[in-house]
């Protein structure tokens, strides 16, 4: 290799505004649709979330082939994330109607193990909510808009009072703040039924509900080990008994999602986001990615444009190291789900900008000791980039995790994830700053630095005689951590070299 004493390009790379930060959408009645489902993946759709707690495998598998079909005709990965329900306590099904109406002073009664709902009689889905609750304690419905407290329980039934009305939907979820629930499995039968589906069907990631302890996503991975299928697990955080034991949640999973619809509830409210704070900081030290999710832009369920607290607040989970951002209600069931995502992405590339304008300001954990060798060689690279105003770092990747830990380091370079297998791409499509280059299959790795090239100037990165960054294995198609960081003058290959 060449000395490191080249003369450097000194006019600064200035790169044009892009959304470094990923956007996953729920995908409902209001999504699924081919045309709006198309409209979404041309708007920047990055992940597209199927709620396994809401509608049926067969629409499912409907909405999943679209998506595939849909992104493969718009030439761009786009990854499907399987969102498990999970044991969440919910409210029946009406029995007729789209809502009804709870009134603040009235009793009502809420029936375990009854499927349906109707004026007066709440179905409950399961008998842990009579078993594991006492009188006193407050019971929150529609995360949290509507509040009852137990007055006394007779059977299978427990009588309350509401404490706050409103309307109550159908299959509403249940809030019991303080209560275990130790009765209900963390992984249901329907879980582990859904979980079939989706790795039978190509799922991308699988979230899991409700976690409790690091062996609920054990349990999860090993079951997706022995279907021989490699998908990377996601740990929703939505209880507090998950914060009691983060740190290793955080280990055992490949992801986590920061649920602030249920932690709001179950959680004294001023804490949350401190929580969400503290959860985002953990994540990137770990170098695991994370979804910052629920009622990002909830007003544009019924409002073309967002309030300006949501804007502030979209932009400053980004500012905190937030990978990737979700939509809800806003995209699955909202009346303006194409704005809704289109506002997210133009909210992402400005405070992704700011960020590319002050990153160390940005990123001051980056100061602290690194874990390993990979984050030590991202890091590098990114420092390399900033002060030599390299425009792009090319990483050739296996799995997902050399992209991984090159995106923790939050460079201002572009982020270029070259794979050969169109599921890393898509699992790619997670990661902050990381855009999915489809490569062909190589037998040396001298061809990365040639490719490298190619791609640089096609996306007007570089021009010959300005420097790239490649960062890759050695040998560069093994598996494995990165442990090498080259520094390429575009222009400058020769037959003989041996890299």
């Amino acid at each position: 290799m060449q000395s490191l004493c080249w003369t450097f390009p000194s006019a600064p790379a200035t790169i044009p505004p892009m959304r470094r930060t990923k956007i996953i959408a729920t995908l409902g009645p209001a999504s699924w649709d081919e045309p709006v489902l198309r409209e979404l993946i041309a708007a920047g759709l990055d992940v597209a979330r199927l709620n396994f707690s809401h509608g049926d495998r067969e629409t499912h598998g409907r909405t999943l082939e679209r998506v595939r079909r849909l992104a493969a005709e718009a030439g761009r990965p786009v990854a499907v994330l399987q969102d498990l329900g999970g044991s969440k306590l919910r409210t029946g099904k009406l029995v007729a109607g789209d809502f009804i109406e709870l009134e603040a002073g009235e009793r009502v009664v809420l029936v375990a193990g009854q499927a349906t709902t109707e004026p007066g009689r709440i179905g409950v889905s399961h008998r842990a909510i009579v078993t594991e609750t006492s009188p006193g304690q407050r019971i929150f419905l529609s995360d949290g808009r509507l509040e009852l407290r137990i007055v006394e329980r007779q059977g299978d039934e427990l009588i309350c009072a509401v404490i706050r009305g409103g309307q109550l939907g159908s299959r509403q979820g249940i809030n019991i703040p303080g209560a275990i629930l130790a009765a209900i499995p963390a992984v249901t039968d329907k879980d582990w039924a859904d979980l079939e589906w989706g790795l039978e069907h190509g799922v991308d990631f699988v979230a899991l509900s409700f976690v409790r302890s690091p062996d609920d996503i054990l349990a999860v991975k090993q079951r997706i080990a022995a279907a021989g299928a490699s998908v990377w697990v996601i740990a929703k955080i939505e209880r507090p008994q998950a914060l009691e034991r983060i740190d290793e949640i955080v280990q055992a999973a490949d992801g986590i999602m920061i649920a602030r619809g249920d932690l709001g509830v179950e959680l004294d409210a001023a804490r949350v986001p401190l929580v969400q704070k503290e959860l985002i900081r953990l994540a990137n030290q770990h170098e695991r990615p994370v979804i910052t999710a629920t009622q990002m832009l909830e007003s544009m369920t019924e409002s073309p444009r967002p309030t300006r607290a949501e804007l502030s607040d979209v932009a400053n989970a980004i500012f905190d190291g937030t990978d990737a951002l979700m939509l809800s209600a806003e995209t699955a069931s909202g009346r303006f789900p194409v704005q809704a995502l289109s506002m997210m992405a133009d909210i992402a590339v400005a405070a992704d900008e700011y960020i590319h304008e002050h990153p160390v300001e940005q990123r001051r954990d980056l100061f602290a000791p690194p874990d390993n060798v990979g984050e030590a060689i991202g890091r590098a690279a990114e420092r390399i980039t900033r002060e030599l105003d390299i425009r792009a770092i090319f990483v050739a990747d296996v799995d997902g995790s050399r992209s991984l830990a090159a995106s923790k380091s939050r460079p201002s370079a572009q982020l270029l994830g070259l794979a050969t297998d169109d599921r890393i791409l898509r699992r790619m499509n997670l990661l902050w700053g990381v855009t999915p280059i489809k490569m062909p299959p190589i037998e040396r790795g001298s061809k990365l630095l040639p490719l490298a090239e190619k791609l640089a100037v096609q996306r007007r990165l570089a021009q010959p005689g300005d420097w790239l960054v490649l960062l890759s294995g050695s040998p560069h198609t093994e598996s494995g951590p990165t442990n090498a960081l080259r520094l390429h003058q575009i222009g400058a290959l020769h037959a003989d070299d041996p890299t």
